[in-house]
């Protein structure tokens, strides 16, 4: 059985846009009043659609997110959670668009600072050692040795090949 997911806004809108230019694109979107765009944007977490499949849901979040409102898509309650998908894409099996999505979310996740080390250097693997072979370098216009060896020439039988005569 395929997922299902919810579809939501968070009450916030993305860098770059303005709060009225958002409601007016729900209002566009949803086909609703004014009244509603308001009720549905006023700074909390609501529900824009539920239980569709991940494909749908990725169209919500990709039109929302195009008129600058934070969406945030999470599996359907009735949904149990998928153990196997990757830890990149999250339990839900959508990824991530925001740092803003993850602060919303219920999960314990935490951004890393800008430059932080993900690991610790001193308690990794060590290298596997590598050898270097001791070449030597000619100098800059030096004629480079080549090695000789004896080749035997080959002498195929052409005796029955000939040519045409070339026609003027």
């Amino acid at each position: 059985m395929e997922p299902r997911f919810d579809v939501y806004v968070t009450g916030d809108t993305l860098d770059g846009f303005q709060r009225d230019s958002v409601l007016a694109g729900l209002v566009h979107l949803f086909s609703i009043d004014d009244a509603a765009a308001e009720q549905l944007f006023d700074g909390t977490k609501r529900q824009v659609k539920a239980g569709c499949d991940k494909a749908t849901a990725l169209k919500y979040r990709e039109a929302l997110a195009g008129i600058g409102a934070a969406v945030l898509v999470e599996r359907h309650p009735d949904e149990p959670p998928n153990a196997a998908s990757p830890a990149s894409e999250g339990a839900d099996g959508i990824d991530e668009a925001t740092p803003r999505e993850l602060a919303g979310s219920q999960s314990s996740w935490e951004l890393a600072p800008t430059g932080a080390l993900m690991s610790d250097p001193s308690k990794g693997a060590a290298s596997p050692a590598v050898t270097v072979p001791d070449y030597a370098l000619a100098e800059p216009g030096a004629l480079i040795p080549s090695i000789s060896r004896q080749i035997d020439p080959i002498n195929p039988d052409i005796s029955h090949l000939q040519l045409d005569p070339i026609e003027q």
